[in-house]
């Protein structure tokens, strides 16, 4: 839900400022999509016994650069407006990374843990994680459309702080070795 809430506030706030919808879409989803990679396969180098400082730590790293993104996003892309679309294209690219490589760090971390408790909760897991994709692409649009970018990133904010708590909570009940 949260990576959905702030995947549709980046593609909102960086259609402007590549000029069409199409290009936000392309760029952002690419950059997300490559990086996500990156911190799924970053978050795979971690013992179980670390998770939960991954996933602390990506809640918390997601959280405030949402709120960055709700706070200082727009000031940024407004003041570079004006360059050619190959530096927006690769501003873009690098704005969005760090969000990127947290978000894929974090399902494959809860996963991981949830396996190595033995928990019968990993289908319940990909079944929710669908859903909410679903349900979170309506649920940040409407939130957009009502509320502003700036809400959306909020909400994502607190989805990914609530989560990365959550997650690190789940960790702490594994047994130690």
């Amino acid at each position: 839900l949260a990576f959905m809430i702030v995947e549709i506030a980046l593609l909102q706030r960086f259609t402007l400022f590549l000029g069409h919808p199409s290009y936000s879409l392309v760029v952002v989803l690419f950059a997300l999509l490559l990086t996500t990679a990156a911190g799924a396969a970053g978050s795979s180098r971690f013992a179980p016994a670390r998770l939960g400082r991954v996933l602390l730590v990506g809640g918390i790293g997601l959280a405030a650069l949402a709120a960055l993104g709700a706070v200082a996003l727009a000031g940024v892309l407004h003041a570079m407006i004006g360059a050619s679309l190959t530096v927006r294209v690769l501003l873009t690219a690098v704005l969005v990374a760090p969000s990127g490589v947290l978000m894929g760090a974090m399902i494959p971390a809860i996963v991981r843990v949830l396996a190595e408790a033995g928990s019968p909760l990993i289908p319940w897991g990909w079944g929710v994680n669908g859903a909410t994709s679903v349900i979170g692409t309506v649920i940040a649009t409407v939130i957009a459309i009502y509320g502003g970018f700036t809400a959306t990133f909020v909400v994502g904010a607190i989805a990914y702080l609530a989560a990365g708590l959550l997650g690190a909570r789940v960790a702490r009940q594994l047994p130690s070795d």
